[in-house]
């Protein structure tokens, strides 16, 4: 008889198909085909994982554990064999220096009563000259 998938696989009992599932997520990486190792669903292993905090904490201490190893390969491979990654690695690293976009943060706190007093003080166009001399472009400073 063929296996028409997921659901004519009866379930091992817990501790087994847990071992299993966690030895092949160590080696896959992928839930769906560990859990088919194991003689599970992906679901099965989702439920079970709400339904035990230990259980999911090897599963999830198994996947950054993979995360670890492809870190380091990643960062040897960048090293020795590839510009591309060793700029990825810069960039997840280091985004303010390395990242493709840069964020520029202006914080400016405007007090109603003092704009109330300069304008009391200064008519419209003594403000606009104050800010024209204030704000006056770099590039008139090339020998002009």
């Amino acid at each position: 008889m063929q296996d028409s998938g997921h659901n004519d696989r009866l379930p091992a009992p817990q501790e087994t198909w847990r071992t299993a599932f966690l030895h092949s997520l160590r080696q896959t990486a992928n839930i769906t085909k560990s859990a088919y190792a194991a003689g599970m669903t992906r679901q099965a292993v989702y439920d079970a994982m709400d339904r035990d905090g230990l259980f999911a904490a090897q599963v999830h201490d198994a996947l950054e554990g993979l995360t670890d190893h492809m870190e380091a390969s990643v960062y040897e491979r960048g090293l020795t064999k590839s510009d591309t990654l060793a700029l990825a690695w810069l960039r997840a690293k280091r985004p303010q220096e390395w990242g493709d976009k840069r964020t520029v943060e202006h914080n400016t706190t405007l007090n109603i009563h003092a704009v109330r007093e300069l304008r009391q003080t200064f008519t419209v166009e003594e403000l606009r000259a104050l800010r024209d001399q204030t704000t006056e472009p770099e590039s008139s400073q090339d020998g002009e």
